[in-house]
């Protein structure tokens, strides 16, 4: 580790790296400031500067929206209107003014920009002599190992499972920029869900913090690097409940009450025709707001049940019971799940997960046409919008390769009603996203590519193999919920997968549990034995052949399982907040004692349906660890 050169040294090293970076003109003699960002506040400097690079973790080099990079002197890890700061430029290149008299190396600098969607920001954090603003100094700040010796820092890398020899302010080198690719998204989710959780309070710490607790767990120890399967979405989503501790969740209860009237009381009979209705919401605290919507049945299986699922389409956008604004919604009866909150628990452990998305729902009573039809479930519609399964899947040309699609796989899709396609394995996917039926050559093409890569011989080649198609982190999560919860529609239908637009594919969003847990025929009901290994060759085929596959799924296992303690207090919860509601439902529908299709078994009571999938939880997760464990 060499010593930090004194300020005027220091100056003159951070302009020629940015010249060597990026071809600027020379730097000036003596410690001159190199003129390489736009200063927004204060004016351009004439005296020392502090100049480098950030890197953001993207690999195509891409700057955020309105980054900026400031000398942090009151501690507070923001920009404040009397710091020096300024905006950063192309190839994340900074030259803020430091403050006369004062040495790069007691600085601290905050290098920050905003989410686009949630405006929570990511901050990264370095010392002023740094010369490169990364995750990896932001850890190094959370930890304090910066002011120590050589060895303190080796010390410090090595119980991370990084190379002692790290240079983490290196600006181009390969083994800094692969881990804070996974690191810079990772940190930045950690912040933004502890910044949200708990306004006004210092956000990097802790989410750094976590953040050191949480990667060695994911560090190949043969080269200190992560494994290929790694992203921010992983680490982020443990790093925050570390962090923070189970508030990914909301438990069931009764949000308010809705009446639902067709114009003339007609009935509401076909999954197709959809009848003009007016929505009338109440809620806990009286609000009532009358909604003009349009009614239709939906579902397949659940269609067929007494207790009808319905989707809404109202006239204009509405942000229902506090869920983001949209026209399509869906009322799910839950009707043969006793419990009424499979579904709640997949999106619970899909928002434990931290999958990009995850459905939004709240609890309700229904009556349709002054007939009193009981608890449902106020869902999202998956579809593509900005608040749902965000792909921006405009196409751009007839060949578009770009394109972002939605896709279903379902085995029971009626090929009259879809446009919907064959993959060479014979997997029937119908598209979801908002295409042509001229243009799904395209998600057909890339489809059959990607099964192409991941059967082929080279299926683990990073360029050529499954990589180039997949992420592949994502697919570890969709299978463990569904492997966890023995979901028995995973990989025959309602599995959903998507494209961002020139992005890899992804799987998810979760939907469709109310056969899941225990509550499924033909011997699916058992908490023991492999369901999704059986029904997709996808997952199949990496568990069996791929190591850093299986290592990665066995890695987020332990994290999943060990939040089984939150899963079951959520589920106490939900049944305490629906306890009189649900006494309605069942003298509506009187099913407990009986047995209704497909249930395995019946328990009784809205308290022994409960108390069995709280049993079941903890009997599956017990299996599957000895599993996993001894495989």
């Amino acid at each position: 580790m060499t010593k930090t050169p004194p300020p005027a040294a220091a100056s003159w090293r951070h302009c020629l790296l940015i010249t060597s970076l990026l071809s600027l003109t020379a730097c000036s003699g003596g410690g001159g400031g190199a003129a390489t960002a736009v200063l927004s506040s204060p004016a351009a400097p004439t005296g020392p500067t502090l100049a480098g690079v950030v890197d953001f973790g993207m690999a195509n080099g891409a700057v955020p929206t309105d980054a900026i990079v400031c000398v942090d002197l009151n501690a507070d890890l923001a920009c404040g209107g009397d710091e020096a700061r300024a905006a950063v430029g192309t190839g994340g290149v900074y030259a803020v003014p430091s403050p006369m008299g004062s040495e790069a190396s007691g600085l601290t600098l905050v290098a920050t920009w905003p989410d686009p969607q949630s405006g929570q920001a990511t901050t990264l954090v370095a010392p002023g002599s740094a010369g490169v603003i990364n995750a990896l100094t932001t850890l190094a700040w959370a930890s304090r190992p910066a002011g120590e010796s050589a060895d303190a820092r080796a010390a410090w890398l090595q119980s991370l499972g990084l190379p002692a020899g790290l240079d983490i302010e290196a600006a181009n080198d390969a083994a800094v920029r692969q881990l804070n690719v996974a690191l810079v998204p990772g940190l930045g989710r950690a912040e933004q869900a502890i910044a949200a959780a708990m306004p006004g309070t210092d956000f990097v710490r802790p989410a750094a913090t976590a953040l050191i607790g949480v990667l060695p767990r994911y560090l190949d120890p043969a080269t200190g690097h992560f494994y290929p399967t790694v992203s921010g979405r992983t680490l982020g989503s443990e790093a925050a409940y570390w962090a923070l501790g189970s508030l990914e969740c909301k438990p069931p209860r009764i949000d308010a009450t809705m009446t639902i009237d067709t114009v003339g009381a007609a009935p509401i009979v076909s999954r197709e025709d959809y009848l003009t209705a007016v929505l009338t919401v109440t809620t806990n605290d009286g609000v009532v707001e009358q909604l003009p919507t349009r009614i239709r049945g939906r579902g397949n299986s659940t269609w067929a049940m007494p207790k009808k699922p319905y989707r809404l389409k109202l006239d204009t956008k509405a942000a229902l019971l506090g869920m983001p604004a949209n026209r399509d919604w869906t009322l799910l009866a839950n009707y043969s799940d006793k419990t009424l909150m499979r579904n709640a628990l997949a999106f619970c452990v899909g928002r434990m997960m931290g999958f990009v998305y995850t459905p939004d729902s709240r609890f309700i009573e229904l009556t349709v046409n002054g007939d009193y039809v009981g608890v449902f479930q106020v869902s999202d519609q998956i579809e593509v919008a900005t608040s749902r399964v965000d792909i921006d899947d405009e196409v751009k040309s007839p060949t578009d390769g770009d394109l972002g699609f939605l896709i279903e796989l379902d085995q029971y899709l009626d090929p009259a009603d879809e446009v919907w396609f064959r993959t060479p394995s014979g997997l029937p996917f119908a598209i979801k996203s908002d295409i042509e039926a001229s243009e799904a050559p395209l998600v057909a093409d890339y489809m059959a590519r990607f099964e192409t890569a991941l059967f082929g011989a080279a299926f683990l080649d990073p360029a050529e193999g499954y990589p180039r198609y997949l992420e592949a982190d994502t697919l570890v999560d969709f299978y463990l919920v569904n492997e966890f919860l023995r979901n028995n529609d995973a990989f025959l239908s309602s599995t959903y997968l998507h494209r961002p637009r020139g992005g890899r594919l992804a799987f998810g969003p979760l939907w469709d549990f109310d056969r899941s847990t225990g509550n499924a025929l033909s011997g699916n009901d058992s908490p023991e034995g492999w369901w999704v290994r059986q029904t997709s060759t996808y997952a199949a085929r990496l568990i069996d052949h791929d190591p850093q596959f299986r290592h990665h799924l066995n890695v987020r296992w332990n994290y999943l399982q060990s939040r089984l303690p939150d899963l079951q207090a959520f589920l106490a919860a939900g049944a305490s907040g629906l306890d009189a509601a649900q006494a309605r439902n069942f003298v509506r529908w009187p099913i407990l004692g009986t047995i209704v299709w497909p249930n395995p078994a019946d328990y009784g009571s809205y308290a022994g349906e409960v108390n069995h999938l709280h049993n079941w939880l903890t009997l599956r997760a017990t299996w599957m660890n000895n599993q996993l464990r001894n495989p």
